[in-house]
């Protein structure tokens, strides 16, 4: 095999990393994964390096055929002040080549299942994050009154319209959450059950033949991993293979320059399924490879699970739960679990139980720790795109929270703790998240808003062209407003963050972003423009009234409120009980 960059001019003090991508669920194209991650972590890596010094790209090779890979050499000092040189070989494993797909059938049929799971657990997720924020703003008077020589009950008073305001809200929030998560898995199920008869029908198989064949293949996969054992255990020996292929690498490499080496497993999603499943997972009683450090980013373990055999097999011991066997695994594997807040697909972090899970949620979101410590690898929530059907996507954007960590555990340097502006930086980076999402439900709101209240409120509009008449009907000219103000408001909003983000992400020191301003009078204009609305909709008092307040706790929502942070990793203990979830 062709090493390429390992052992090329170096130092006497130099560290080999390999970096084993694993991806996620769905068909990849080659070396997709692989640019993916490699562009922001080389970035970060020069950034990293400082002012001083930079990363090299020792060699850059992306032919399929020669074993694609991105090699970057960068210089960085110990924490003796030593001079060193760590040297980053990042591949890929791609495990979904290493199997036929399933049928189409068998594939709904799972998906029936696997649909109403992941709806399920989204919900429970996300009203958890409702009633924990209006819980905060409840809070508040007690944390005032801590930090003020104003008493407590004074505050109380005080604060008394916005925490009504704010438990209303919430309750609105989460009736809504329901009847749009009940409307979701309703048309899921529907699509589900009656795609197979309506491809039958003639001209229709054309049109929707390859979106059908698209989602099959992305939710197949998944399907051969739970339920057929020969596929699986394909896709585990591709990933086998690759950390094989790395460790001789760098015992290579080692053995002809010296120094150090380690071996870094990145898996998403099913990707992250597979690799804990090869590491932690071997009832053929060989030795895994002897990874380092394990990172899982939108982990779909504790939904997905190890690949399952029908029958007694599934009962074995050795088909333990990824957290039981990594706290038993030696040497010992260092494993951190990144998933957004808003992922549908890891719905939070990995225990043993679902009773554990919530106590590891509630270790990273509640503001005191919990009596109770439950087992599991170190978790690091994380907040990418505020929007479930983005988030899992969205892992290698995410510089702050999750780039940065990653490139600084291939480096090897001090934690984030040593730089005084990464806390800044992660704050500002997660309340910019919540801001952005925020203001997406908002121009959606109000965009629906004109759609339903402008044809009662001022009647159909006299300049519509005709030939819009006819194929939209007498509101077309507001259909047409309600869509090219959700187009444009959408356009304003991701245009406001992609700054507001680069700025924090990218800056030595993160001075207060000129832009956060602009999106306050953002928010603040989409808010008057609803409160407006639902004035002129509902005549009287306190339904304008009910409006305003809700607005005022809408306004300063992103910034109200704890973050989540990182929960420490725990390892099984001889006296908890090994159970699989």
């Amino acid at each position: 095999m062709n090493d390429v960059g390992h052992g090329e001019h170096a130092p006497p003090h130099v560290s080999f990393v390999e970096l084993v991508l694993v991806h996620g669920i769905g068909r990849q194209r080659p070396r997709e994964t692989l640019l993916r991650w490699a562009e922001p972590l080389v970035r970060r890596i020069d950034w990293l390096a400082g002012d001083e010094a930079s990363a090299r790209l020792v060699a850059v090779d992306l032919d399929v055929d020669l074993d694609p890979r991105v090699v970057v050499a960068t210089q960085v000092a110990d924490d003796s002040g030593a001079e060193r040189l760590v040297e980053v070989t990042i591949t890929e494993a791609r495990w979904a080549e290493a199997f036929p797909g399933i049928g189409r059938g068998e594939t709904f049929v799972w998906g029936l299942s696997f649909l109403r799971r992941t709806i399920a657990r989204l919900g429970g997720f996300i009203a958890r994050l409702l009633v924990q924020m209006m819980l905060d703003v409840v809070a508040l008077p007690a944390w005032a009154a801590a930090r003020t020589p104003v008493p407590r009950a004074v505050w109380t008073i005080l604060l008394l319209p916005l925490s009504v305001a704010t438990a209303v809200a919430t309750l609105a929030a989460l009736v809504i959450l329901g009847l749009a998560l009940a409307a979701l898995l309703l048309a899921g199920y529907a699509a589900l059950i009656l795609v197979g008869p309506v491809l039958l029908i003639p001209g229709v198989s054309r049109v929707l033949g390859p979106i059908v064949e698209l989602v099959v293949e992305f939710i197949g996969d998944a399907a051969a991993w739970t339920r057929r054992p020969v596929r699986a255990a394909a896709m585990r020996r591709v990933v086998a293979e690759a950390l094989d292929e790395a460790e001789g690498r760098l015992e290579r490499a080692v053995a002809a320059n010296g120094g150090e080496g380690r071996l870094v497993v990145l898996g998403h999603s099913q990707g992250a399924s597979i690799a804990a499943d090869v590491l932690f997972n071997r009832p053929d009683g060989r030795r895994p490879p002897r990874v380092d450090s394990l990172i899982t980013v939108g982990a779909a373990v504790t939904l997905l699970g190890r690949a399952r055999w029908s029958g007694a097999a599934q009962d074995l011991p050795a088909m333990e739960n990824p957290v039981v066997g990594w706290s038993r695994h030696e040497p010992p594997v260092r494993w951190s679990n990144f998933w957004g807040v808003f992922d549908p697909f890891p719905s939070g972090p990995i225990s043993t139980t679902a009773v554990n899970r919530l106590h590891r949620w509630r270790e990273s979101f509640e503001r005191t720790t919990p009596r109770r410590s439950a087992p599991g690898p170190e978790e690091r929530p994380v907040l990418n795109t505020g929007w479930p059907f983005t988030e899992h996507l969205a892992y290698a954007g995410n510089i702050p929270q999750v780039v940065d960590p990653v490139a600084r555990l291939l480096l090897d340097l001090p934690t984030p703790a040593a730089d005084p502006h990464a806390s800044l930086r992660r704050i500002r980076h997660s309340r910019g998240v919540r801001a952005l999402g925020l203001q997406r439900m908002l121009v959606l709101a109000l965009s629906a808003t004109v759609l339903m209240a402008g044809p009662p409120l001022l009647g159909p509009v006299e300049w519509t062209p005709p030939a819009l008449t006819d194929l939209l009907g007498e509101n077309a000219a507001w259909i047409v407003a309600a869509v090219a103000l959700a187009v444009l408001g959408l356009w304003i909003n991701e245009a406001l963050w992609r700054q507001h983000a680069a700025r924090i992400a990218w800056r030595r020191v993160p001075r207060p972003p000129r832009l956060w301003l602009g999106g306050l009078v953002y928010r603040a204009i989409l808010l008057a423009m609803l409160t407006t609305s639902a004035a002129l909709s509902w005549r009287g008092a306190a339904p304008g009234l009910l409006a305003g307040a809700v607005s005022l706790v809408l306004l300063v929502a992103p910034h109200v409120g704890r973050l989540p942070r990182v929960a420490p990793a725990r390892r099984v203990t001889p006296r908890q009980p090994a159970r699989r979830d």
